[in-house]
């Protein structure tokens, strides 16, 4: 499946198929040298990736993080007209923070930098594939500011094929509920639910403070969540259904300080967090992945660097 993805990334290494497509999804004609800028920077992220896969893990997420920096300096140049390579920021746009050499107690500052910059040229918009193959939902959610933060265990929340290996690393089930069908008006919304979730899971997904009119009915015995469109709860992806390249939508719990994070930029965070420990503090990295110490979340982070 892997392999399917990186053939469909292969077009953004031919300049002929880069200018069709930035012509035809934002209507502009990129220069000669911006398409060779955009085309450097695929390039460089396969190459990234492709030596990951055959590195130890003691260095694996190095080398996908960067993988991930390159992608999406590449995709910022493609989405903003008057991006260049020598105009983006060269900050990655985080900043590790609270490391205890405690996972769940990791946090990262946003800043000025390429994380925003990929969540501005993106809108933050999650594309979604629910029951289907291709994108049936876009979900947006407003710009963050810098100066927040963002915490691990917020956002493996955000990756609901991971569920069982959080569940082992946080002795916590990670709460979330597989959306059956997702409808709109101008002013509601309205998620018909997989199963029937108790008023705390729904507490949960639906806090209250940010929702504070969500009516739960019954329509032909499956559970409805029916609300006022003020803001988009948390729906992420669930890639791995049975049906290959099939993915399933879940709704997942909102992250603290109010953030709202599209899936590339949740997928950037976590891999910046991995990269920043097995960089800088490789003893700890190497204690966890020999089983020494501190290792609870060993079965999250191998499944996650799969």
């Amino acid at each position: 499946m892997m392999k399917e993805h990186w053939y469909l990334l292969r077009e953004f290494e031919s300049s002929d198929l880069v200018v069709d497509y930035v012509n035809n999804k934002y209507g502009y004609c990129p220069s000669k040298e911006k398409v060779f800028e955009i085309t450097s920077f695929f390039t460089q992220g396969r190459e990234f990736f492709e030596s990951a896969s055959k590195s130890d893990i003691s260095v694996m997420p190095i080398l996908q993080y960067y993988g991930i920096l390159a992608l999406s300096r590449g995709l910022i140049l493609v989405s903003n007209k008057s991006a260049r390579e020598n105009s983006i920021k060269s900050s990655h746009g985080l900043v590790l923070s609270n490391w205890d050499k405690k996972f769940e107690n990791i946090s990262v500052k946003i800043t000025n930098g390429t994380f925003l910059e990929l969540i501005s040229s993106t809108n933050n918009v999650s594309h979604i594939r629910r029951g289907c193959s291709a994108v049936n939902l876009s979900v947006p959610y407003p710009i963050p500011n810098s100066d927040l933060y963002l915490n691990m265990v917020d956002i493996a929340f955000c990756f609901p094929d991971l569920s069982d290996q959080v569940r082992v690393w946080l002795k916590n089930e990670l709460p979330k509920v597989c959306i059956r069908s997702f409808n709109t008006t101008e002013d509601t919304v309205d998620i018909a639910l997989e199963g029937t979730s108790n008023t705390e899971v729904l507490n949960i997904l639906f806090p209250p403070d940010r929702f504070n009119e969500v009516e739960i009915s019954y329509v032909k015995d499956v559970q409805h969540a029916k609300f006022k469109l003020l803001e988009y709860p948390v729906i992420t992806q669930k890639w791995d259904t049975g049906f290959p390249g099939i993915g399933d939508a879940y709704l997942s719990p909102p992250m603290r300080n109010g953030l709202m994070l599209n899936l590339i930029s949740t997928y950037f965070a976590m891999s910046f967090i991995l990269c920043m420990i097995s960089r800088y503090y490789p003893s700890v990295w190497q204690k966890v992945h020999k089983g020494i110490s501190n290792d609870r979340i060993m079965p999250f982070t191998i499944k996650l660097l799969d």
